[in-house]
C-alpha cells in the first residue's frame, strides 16, 4: 500500500517527502530600534537613490512597507521644501564649519510689485515713506 509506514495515517498517502524550512532563534528576539538619525539617512536614500525602495529597504534589512511608512512620516513632520523649480520636498544639505561666515557685500536687488494692473519695480535702497507714496498712488490708479 503506497504511503503506508510508521507515522502515516490510513487516510494519508504521499509519494514525495516534503522538506520544511525552520528558523531557529537563539535568545530573545527583539524589535530593531532605529534612531531619527538612521531613518532620516536611510529615507534620503531612498528619495535620492537610482535604486528601487526595495532594494533600498532590502540593504538596511527593511521591509519596503516600513520604509514606505518612514517616509510618509518625514513628509509629515517636514514642510515641503521646494527646489530647482521641480516642485517636489526634499532635504537640503547642510554643511557644518567652525569658521564664522564672512560677510558678503550686500547687493542691490530688484522687487516687482503688483498692485491690481500695474507693476512697480523697486531697485536698490529705497526710502520706506516714499515706497509707502508710491504704492497709495498705485493703488488709486488700479
Amino acid at each position: 500500500m503506497a504511503g503506508s509506514g510508521p507515522g502515516v495515517g490510513r487516510n494519508c498517502t504521499t509519494s514525495v517527502p516534503t522538506n520544511h524550512r525552520f528558523e531557529v532563534i537563539t535568545g530573545a528576539e527583539r524589535r530593531r530600534r532605529w534612531s531619527e538619525e538612521e531613518k532620516a539617512e536611510i529615507v534620503a536614500e531612498s528619495l535620492a537613490s537610482e535604486t528601487s525602495i526595495s532594494a533600498v529597504a532590502r540593504r538596511h534589512g527593511l521591509h519596503p512597507n516600513q520604509l514606505f511608512s518612514w517616509r510618509r512620516q518625514f513628509r509629515a513632520m517636514r514642510p515641503t521644501i521646494t527646489g530647482c523649480g521641480n516642485g517636489e520636498g526634499g532635504f537640503i544639505p547642510v554643511v557644518v564649519s567652525d569658521t564664522p561666515p564672512t560677510a558678503s557685500p550686500i547687493m542691490p536687488g530688484c522687487i516687482d510689485i503688483l498692485v491690481g494692473g500695474l507693476t512697480v519695480r523697486v531697485m536698490g535702497p529705497v526710502d520706506a515713506s516714499a515706497l509707502h507714496g508710491v504704492l497709495d498712488v498705485a493703488r488709486r490708479l488700479a
